[in-house]
């Protein structure tokens, strides 16, 4: 992929998958009860986000070891985009006790962007963040990364090359 210029606009770029969950969201409403394990689910709004070696990651663990080992890690993610967007994958199904709808983890996962960047803002006042929402048939995503000049975006701006599922970005 090329590197192209990107522009902070605050808003979700969807591809087709994506529109359409978007659309029926619009007009969603499941009155399931979820069972949710609390303790996961405050971690999951309240994740322990750290900068180590200019990523911000999500981890409870001393970084110190991260930071001793940083050039291998980069070895094996290519860069700190790949880093950051491998580590911060969030799969929302994960945080339940009960099977959840893909939209009822979309609307959890919008949730969740919106205190993260604040959050993660206070790390990184002045940095740019691509967040990166995808669903499959059964699951939900979340993952971020810095936008970063000299590094490429973790996911292709083309957004009609993702076919098997849908997939967002959003740009803050």
């Amino acid at each position: 992929m090329k590197n192209m210029e990107v522009f902070v606009t605050d808003q979700w770029v969807k591809n087709d998958q994506m529109k359409f969950m978007f659309d029926r969201l619009k007009t969603y409403s499941d009155n399931n009860l979820m069972s949710i394990n609390m303790e996961k689910f405050f971690h999951l709004f309240e994740p322990p986000f750290k900068e180590v070696c200019d990523c911000i990651i999500i981890t409870d663990s001393d970084v110190s070891n991260i930071e001793e080992n940083f050039d291998n890690i980069l070895k094996m993610y290519m860069d700190r985009t790949g880093y950051e967007a491998s580590n911060t994958e969030t799969r929302i199904n994960d945080y339940f006790t009960s099977e959840i709808s893909v939209l009822d983890g979309l609307k959890i996962a919008m949730l969740l962007v919106d205190n993260w960047k604040r959050k993660i803002k206070e790390l990184v006042p002045n940095t740019p963040i691509c967040f990166i929402l995808s669903a499959g048939d059964n699951h939900v995503e979340l993952r971020f990364h810095k936008v970063r000049k000299n590094e490429q975006m973790w996911l292709d701006t083309d957004l009609s090359k993702y076919k098997d599922e849908a997939v967002a970005y959003r740009i803050i």
